[in-house]
Order: structure tokens, then C-alpha cells, then sequence
């Protein structure tokens, strides 16, 4: 468990909403009492199978067997919904997927292998491994107004993993890292 750093898994790994599919919770305790409790809707954290394969060794069990995780090896998934309007974008297997009115319409882009090496490149220098899970990750002295916008962040690249999302409040880089995704992806990507 610790080569894997399960120590440092999300607590959540539910991301959006999800009406049905596969849940799963991970209650862990090692001798000297440090404790991991992770949980998850769908979703996983990258290492997820080679965790399940080191507790089949463990306990001599078959748990995958029956069961179909979707582990991701590289994908961005970038959603935001605020009054009158919402963005989805996706990027998996080359591809990405944009939906600039958040009503379903949607256009396919092929993504430049280039482009995409120095994306994860930049990304690496703007410290996204690091961000917060949630914004604001402290109680703010003041509510923020209604109506602004909500975001979530499911970013995968290999063996690094990052899930956050908020509301009103994002994290000190994140109009670097909107621009980055813009590049990428052929679109500019506004969020206020």
C-alpha cells in the first residue's frame, strides 16, 4: 500500500453525478494505526487495479473477476455549469469532445499529439497535482453569491491523478491552466 501511495488517495472519487453503476469503499488500517478510508462511484483512482491485484494476492481472492473497472491511463474532463449556459469538454484516446452550450451539442476535435505532450508538460509546471479538492477548501468569511458558476476537474495523466471541483472560487492558477486547456483544444475557455 504504500509503493501504490494509497495513503494519499481522495476520500471521493465520485465524480458529477451519476444516476447508476459500480460503488466501491476502501476501509484500510496498517499496523501502526494510520488509517485511509476512500470511497467512489464509477470512477477510480489510477492505480486502482494494481490495489485490487495486490489485495487478490493478499487474501488468495478472484475480486475483479465479474467486474470491469475503467481505468484511465490519460484523460481531462472539465465541466462547468452557471445561470444561462455550461461547458463540457472531454479529452480520451486523442479525441476530444466539446460542448460549449452545455445543452448536448457537441463537436468532435482530433487532438495533436504534439500539442497534447506540451499541455501535460505546462500542466506539470502550473502544480495542478497540488490543487486543493475542493474551492473554496476553507469555510470563506463571507457566502459567495448565488448564480455563479460550478466547476469540476478530473484530470489523469499516467500514474498522476487529480479530482477537484468548486464553486465561485478557483484555485491561483487556474486562468493558466484554462488557457493551457484552451490551446489544447482549439477553443477559448472562459470561466468567471
Amino acid at each position: 500500500m504504500d509503493e501504490l501511495n494509497v495513503w494519499n488517495w481522495d476520500k471521493n472519487y465520485s465524480f458529477g453525478q451519476i444516476c447508476d453503476g459500480h460503488m466501491w469503499n476502501l476501509h484500510l488500517r496498517n499496523k501502526e494505526g494510520k488509517v485511509k478510508v476512500s470511497k467512489g462511484h464509477s470512477e477510480y483512482p489510477h492505480n486502482f487495479k494494481k490495489v485490487i491485484n495486490a489485495l487478490n494476492t493478499l487474501f488468495g481472492s478472484k475480486m475483479e473477476k465479474g467486474q470491469s473497472f475503467e481505468i484511465e491511463k490519460e484523460i481531462i474532463e472539465f465541466s462547468s455549469d452557471y445561470y444561462g449556459g455550461g461547458m463540457y469538454i472531454l479529452l480520451k484516446d486523442n479525441m476530444g469532445l466539446i460542448d460549449e452550450s452545455g445543452e448536448g451539442d457537441s463537436i468532435k476535435v482530433k487532438i495533436d499529439e504534439f500539442k497534447k505532450q506540451n499541455f501535460w508538460k505546462n500542466i506539470e509546471k502550473l502544480d495542478v497535482w497540488k490543487w486543493h479538492n475542493k474551492y473554496p477548501h476553507r469555510k470563506p468569511k463571507y457566502e459567495p453569491l448565488t448564480c455563479q458558476a460550478y466547476w469540476n476537474l478530473k484530470i489523469i495523466n499516467q500514474d498522476k491523478a487529480k479530482y477537484c471541483s468548486g464553486y465561485a472560487v478557483y484555485p491561483n492558477n487556474f486562468k493558466k491552466f484554462t488557457k493551457e486547456l484552451s490551446n489544447l483544444m482549439g477553443i477559448e475557455i472562459n470561466i468567471d
